[in-house]
């Protein structure tokens, strides 16, 4: 069960944009409710200090304002976000956070645009983070803590990205590692892409029952692999024939962005080929991919491939880092174009607005002032469209 206190974040999908607002304040009982300029009939927004109800009620008016399908959004009267209080807490999530979720998701569905896929249960490109529960710097390791690496290239896990479950006969499969994170446990133990596995904690895997894995065997799969263990032993045979008997161990460590690169050569030609994990900040991405592309550049590489199968997207900056390292020297013209909803296109410099709550952060997420030292928030952005 979780009693922590907890700060969320919620990004709307603006297209190209992205903006991160604070949903919640952090060690506050009673948030400040959210006065957005009048748009539509709230009769059933009563005063409240439940902060549950805040917080929907927030998700809700910031959606409003920002969200880029918001003009297809219902009213606050007729979705009633203040409803979305009846789910419980699970293993993996607090009350708070599932019924946040659970908000996101539905209001996300009443546009109906892209951003809903009709056969998942979570939006294509809004989401909410909490902030409180995101990896740790790599000193030690936690069992709470979120898998995976995030935006600022801290691992919390074993270091196994996802695995590939291929058929080899009628009876039989292989469990092949698809991608290992640097620097992680797996990593260390000299596990990569393409070694598969034939044994999780003393259970043999790659059996096939009828056409399909053995169920289970898929419950082992599950149960380990992927329920962030704290410790797992595996058994198999790496890209070059030897076996593997390993036990990794969750820790918090330190992962560059970049899988791979490589030199290929095709006849006269020299191709570069570049295996990118995330577009992760500039502090753990641009150091990196500047070294591979002056590798790139000192073999006379002239032809590329970018390899994003397992890049699950990140920052804008980066993928602007990325692509004028791809594109030739005296390139020019539009990179691309950020558009905006017509609320904030056609917002007047003096409208209220509920932008003006969120202070806009500089690169190092520190706060910005104005020459009369008021603060500078996303109220500031000019959202007109060049």
């Amino acid at each position: 069960m979780k009693n922590r206190n907890f700060k969320h974040w919620v990004s709307f999908s603006a297209a190209l944009m992205i903006l991160t607002i604070s949903a919640c304040k952090k060690d506050k009982n009673t948030p400040d409710p959210v006065t957005p300029p009048e748009t539509d009939s709230r009769t059933k927004q009563t005063p409240t200090t439940d902060r549950l109800e805040l917080s929907n009620d927030s998700l809700f008016l910031y959606a409003k304002e920002i969200y880029f399908w918001n003009d297809l959004l219902p009213t606050y009267d007729a979705y009633e976000p203040r409803k979305y209080n009846t789910l419980s807490e699970n293993v993996d999530e607090s009350r708070t956070e599932v019924n946040l979720e659970n908000n996101l998701f539905n209001l996300v569905k009443s546009a109906g645009k892209a951003d809903y896929v009709a056969t998942s249960t979570r939006p294509k490109y809004s989401y909410i983070e909490d902030i409180d529960n995101q990896n740790p710097e790599p000193t030690s390791a936690s069992r709470n803590d979120q898998s995976s690496v995030d935006l600022e290239g801290n691992g919390n896990d074993i270091g196994i990205y996802r695995i590939s479950a291929v058929g080899q006969t009628a009876s039989q499969y292989r469990l092949y590692i698809t991608a290992v994170f640097e620097n992680s446990p797996a990593a260390k133990a000299g596990l990569t892409r393409g070694a598969y596995i034939t044994s999780i904690n003393g259970s043999s895997v790659g059996a096939v029952s009828g056409s399909n894995i053995a169920p289970a065997e898929v419950d082992l799969i599950n149960n380990t692999i992927y329920d962030d263990p704290a410790t797992i032993q595996l058994k198999g045979f790496k890209t070059d024939g030897t076996a593997f008997d390993v036990t990794l161990a969750k820790t918090s460590y330190k992962s560059s962005p970049i899988y791979k690169s490589n030199v290929l050569t095709a006849g006269t030609k020299k191709i570069g080929y570049l295996a990118y994990a995330r577009f992760s900040n500039s502090a753990n991405s641009i150091s990196a991919l500047d070294a591979v592309f002056q590798d790139f550049a000192s073999k006379g590489v002239t032809d590329l491939i970018v390899d994003l199968r397992y890049n699950g997207g990140g920052y804008v900056s980066t993928a602007e880092h990325l692509v004028n390292l791809i594109a030739p020297s005296g390139t020019s013209g539009v990179m691309y174009v950020e558009h905006f909803n017509n609320t904030l296109k056609n917002r007047k410099e003096n409208d209220a607005s509920i932008l003006k709550n969120q202070p806009l952060l500089d690169a190092n997420d520190k706060v910005q002032y104005k020459a009369d030292r008021s603060l500078v928030t996303y109220a500031d952005i000019d959202y007109s469209e060049a």
